[in-house]
């Protein structure tokens, strides 16, 4: 049985968000942050994400060679 949290929750939304273009300025008024820096930390980025948006849009994997 999972147990979420709504704290976990939260940082789910919050991550999502992030991950998919929001304004880190508007999370941080959706979450109630009186600190942009607080908001930061939902900016942490995986190390498999990172690898995944270096490849997609990096030119020289979209360059043809022929």
């Amino acid at each position: 049985m999972n147990h979420y949290t709504p704290h976990c929750l939260r940082h789910t939304m919050a991550t999502m968000l992030l991950y998919n273009g929001a304004d880190i300025r508007a999370v941080q008024e959706i979450l109630g942050h009186a600190s942009v820096i607080t908001t930061q930390i939902y900016t942490e980025v995986s190390q498999k994400h990172k690898k995944k948006v270096l490849t997609k849009f990096n030119a020289r994997n979209r360059m043809s060679l022929s």
